[in-house]
């Protein structure tokens, strides 16, 4: 957090972040915080410690309340916390006290559980499914007040709608409610007993060689930086959301790290990279940013940190191959492709390997897969991080790869683009 003199100009100017919020700490009332959202809402926070412990209290929005009151009234609590008392202590109990409207309890399941315990790819889903489709129809509502039969309601609505994405708002719904349970603010969830609208299909679409061959080829067109995030989909199996969150400072002699807060199993995971990964990477242009793979580089607040952004839109990029594709096929006289996910190439780069007769246990070590093969007591007594093996294997699967490319391997329905012939 940057500490400056806060003045009504440099508020004014200073820009909202991408995702999540940035804060300003100000130098003349110790602990006054000047709190910007995404959504670029502005509010007053005092921090402040009583008894050993770390607190938090929210002042008021700004512009409502001024630089000039929110100082002086910093001022006033810290002169009262000084003499014993702790406001955002007595604000809870007042609170534990008050029945909760929906609104204002998604608000508080989002900053207090959703945002600490969740990357923020979670945190957008859950404000998606929250704030989009719950907030508006029952926000007003006390938390206490919603019954079994207003959320069957809702969920049959959505679920009547294609594409609506019901399974996924289910279970944040269901989260959200059996957080209200352990919180006290209810005492039974009102989704007890009710079961996922829509069955999962499950996914087991492999991609054929000529059609790795065929999309890397429309990859080839595509500019900087989905052209060098999709290559690297490909190369390293890993999933989407760890590819765009790639930062420089992950790399170190041809290693890639994951950091635990970016896998999804909450495990740090290191990734040997292969020949053409570390050719795509000294590929892609060094900016001023964190990330490999940005759109918003050199953004930054007014005392130089970095704001820049990972990649997102992915799926106006997906379809842009899709396009692609399909324009190419249509050209040639060819037969639509299957319809395929992002998700596939990881599932088609674990089915190589197993091809290509490396064990399975590799294959999920790569893959960064908490349940497989070594369980139980193994589990605990194997620590060993396959760390040569993974290498030989992604290695391997360069090579093959290139072949693919190359139009090596025979196949059926492979469409050559024009400049690739």
């Amino acid at each position: 957090m940057a500490k400056v003199k806060l003045t009504d100009p440099l508020i004014r100017k200073t820009k909202s972040p991408e995702k999540g919020y940035s804060e300003l700490g100000d130098t003349i009332v110790k602990g006054l915080i000047l709190r910007i959202t995404a959504k670029n809402t502005r509010s007053w926070d005092l921090r402040y410690s009583t008894k050993g412990k770390q607190w938090r209290f929210n002042i008021g929005g700004y512009p409502a309340l001024s630089l000039s009151k929110a100082r002086k009234e910093a001022r006033r609590l810290l002169g009262e916390i000084s003499l014993g008392s702790n406001p955002q202590a007595e604000k809870n109990i007042e609170r534990q006290n008050m029945p909760e409207m929906v609104k204002e309890a998604v608000a508080r399941f989002i900053e207090t559980y959703a945002r600490p315990k969740n990357r923020e790819s979670s945190v957008t889903q859950a404000e998606w499914a929250l704030e989009k489709h719950l907030v508006p129809k029952i926000g007003y509502c006390l938390v206490k007040d919603v019954t079994k039969a207003d959320i069957i309601c809702l969920i049959d609505r959505l679920a009547a709608k294609p594409h609506s994405g019901v399974n996924l708002i289910f279970r944040h719904w269901r989260r959200f409610f059996n957080w209200a349970v352990e919180k006290d603010i209810i005492t039974y969830s009102p989704m007890g007993g009710i079961k996922q609208p829509l069955k999962e299909k499950s996914r087991d679409r492999v991609l054929s060689d000529p059609e790795i061959r065929e999309i890397w080829q429309v990859i080839e067109q595509q500019s900087y930086p989905m052209n060098a995030f999709y290559k690297l989909l490909f190369l390293t199996g890993q999933r989407r959301c760890e590819v765009a969150t790639l930062k420089w400072s992950n790399i170190e002699s041809g290693l890639w790290t994951i950091p635990a807060d970016i896998a999804k199993n909450g495990r740090v995971h290191d990734i040997p990279l292969s020949g053409m990964a570390l050719e795509i990477l000294e590929s892609i242009p060094h900016q001023k940013s964190a990330y490999l793979f940005t759109n918003t580089a050199g953004r930054t607040n007014d005392a130089g940190e970095d704001l820049s952004s990972p990649i997102s839109g992915f799926s106006k990029a997906k379809r842009r191959l899709d396009e692609e594709i399909a324009k190419q096929r249509e050209k040639n006289g060819v037969e639509e492709m299957a319809p395929w996910r992002v998700h596939d190439i990881r599932r088609t780069v674990a089915t190589q390997l197993a091809k290509m007769g490396f064990p399975i246990h590799v294959v999920e070590k790569i893959l960064n897969h908490s349940s497989g093969t070594i369980s139980g007591v193994a589990a605990v007594y194997n620590r060993h991080d396959y760390a040569d093996e993974k290498k030989a294997a992604l290695d391997a699967w360069d090579r093959r790869l290139r072949e693919i490319i190359a139009g090596k391997v025979a196949g059926d329905n492979v469409v050559q683009l024009r400049g690739q012939e």
